[in-house]
């Protein structure tokens, strides 16, 4: 019993046996204006998976936004391989404007307030106030 897949199947091997002169393309009318053309429309990247360790605090920075924070990693390591200063992830401003040095009551975590979850996180501010950097190894 043939299904559905196997005729696709046998129809896409055929199609594929064509030659480019073979295929009747007359009731097809010629593209001639191409200018709202867009490049790339339905391109998507190949995804890898991949296992990353970042630190705690970094990571919690980039939740913080909301979800995407995948989209938000590769968005700004694309930039940084790309060597574009004006990354298009929506933290880009931030990243650019921080300060080197950022006490603890300056931190904000929108996402996490919102969802009721900061007080998990309060290890993670006592550990930034003890190195006086959001950024500082550890002692």
């Amino acid at each position: 019993m043939k299904t559905r897949a196997d005729e696709q199947d046998q129809e896409l091997a055929a199609l594929v046996r064509l030659r480019d002169e073979d295929i009747d393309t007359s009731d097809i009318p010629e593209a001639t204006d191409w200018s709202k053309a867009v490049v790339g429309k339905f391109y998507r990247p190949i995804k890898e998976p991949v296992t990353l360790r970042m630190d705690l605090d970094v990571l919690v920075w980039l939740k913080s936004e909301g979800p995407g924070y995948q989209t938000r990693i590769n968005t700004l390591l694309r930039a940084a391989m790309t060597g574009r200063s004006q990354a298009k992830a929506p933290l880009s401003r931030e990243i650019e404007a921080a300060p080197s040095v950022l006490s603890v009551g300056e931190l904000r975590f929108p996402g996490l307030e919102k969802h009721g979850e900061l007080e998990k996180y309060e290890h993670l501010a006592q550990l930034i106030e003890g190195r006086h950097s959001l950024f500082a190894p550890t002692s």
